[in-house]
């Protein structure tokens, strides 16, 4: 996986086949360490969707059953396999975030399982799968942004933000409308 400074520029790469095996190494590092504290785990994010441009970040959703902070039993045993607590996303109440940077670059969301959270990543994934000519044009954007906001991972951030609020609310009605329900990846 490339290695990339925190700080730098942000990096989009072609969709790299290499990325699902990287996950399931990875939750089964989590789940032999974490245990009973796994109630879901998903690979989640561009590097979960066949054929999208993605920093090459493994983002992962681990699900609990609370909405409450991480434990510090949890903050440990994820610490104990390269995870880094950064605290709740300001953007997205009761999410909170883990960085892991070497060994492999991973994000993990620790959501409450069976939340909005949740099934928005759920949805989001599986549209994406599902809809290919979106996932282009999502890479597209993607491109285009990283482009324009070098050096500021926030810039990139909010250069498409506006793409994926759309894309959530869509891929939030795909899935009412076509009854689907979340396909769990592991």
């Amino acid at each position: 996986m490339a290695e990339q400074a925190e700080d730098s520029a942000v990096q989009v790469v072609p969709y790299d086949r290499g990325w699902p095996n990287q996950f399931l190494v990875e939750a089964a590092d989590l789940h032999r360490e974490l245990g009973d504290l796994v109630a879901g785990l998903e690979h989640i994010g561009s590097t979960a969707v066949p054929g999208l441009w993605a920093k090459p970040i493994i983002d992962i959703m681990l699900g609990t059953h609370s909405p409450n902070p991480p434990s510090q039993r949890l903050i440990d045993d994820l610490h104990a396999l390269g995870y880094r607590y950064q605290g709740e996303d300001g953007r997205r109440p009761g999410r909170f975030i883990f960085h892991k940077r070497q060994g492999g670059w991973c994000n993990l969301s620790l959501v409450p399982i069976g939340s909005h959270l949740w099934d928005d990543n759920l949805n989001v994934r599986d549209y994406l799968a599902a809809h290919p000519e979106v996932a282009t044009t999502y890479s597209a954007v993607k491109r285009r942004v990283a482009a324009l906001n070098t050096g500021s991972p926030q810039g990139y951030q909010d250069g498409k933000r506006a793409f994926v609020d759309g894309l959530r609310r869509t891929a939030r009605d795909w899935a009412t409308n076509t009854r689907w329900g979340p396909r769990p990846t592991h």
